[in-house]
């Protein structure tokens, strides 16, 4: 996580700047009755078409209105928001979206422990940190300038 960071020239669309969520319709779950989930993840509450009809957007802008009202109203003050990995599914309860007791401070705790990990290995051997770097962000180069 620490590593798949994002990166200065990243840009996180405006209508959600902050935790690592995804817009809903850029990955589909599809149920059996066809109607359209944003995700495998989150719960049925949530959904954003179907089969039939395809995406609702005016439900996506809902959702996303909702969640940057209840979720991310003060990310704006956390030294983590770009790297937060809460998303839709793990704040989705019965028809809204809640942010679970401490759930911002896990995160925080969790994403300094992992970075406290990596440096660890770096300082212990830099060479070995360096390769797994190598292989991890030369993909990422590759996609991004082909």
């Amino acid at each position: 996580m620490v590593l798949n960071r994002t990166r200065i020239n990243d840009v996180r669309p405006p209508m959600l700047p902050f935790t690592s969520t995804c817009v809903p319709g850029m990955k589909i779950s599809v149920r059996v009755d066809g109607t359209y989930d944003m995700c495998e993840r989150i719960n049925q509450m949530f959904p954003i078409g179907n089969v039939v009809n395809g995406l609702h957007y005016n439900d996506i802008a809902d959702l996303i209105r909702q969640y940057n009202e209840t979720i991310t109203k003060n990310c704006h003050l956390c030294a983590i928001n770009k790297v937060c990995a809460l998303c839709f599914a793990q704040c989705a309860g019965e028809n809204c979206f809640k942010l679970a007791v401490n759930a911002c401070n896990g995160n925080i705790i969790v994403f300094l422990r992992n970075l406290a990990i990596l440096y660890s290995i770096g300082e212990r051997n830099p060479d070995e940190l360096q390769k797994f770097i190598d292989v991890f962000e030369e993909p990422i180069e590759w996609l991004l300038n082909n």
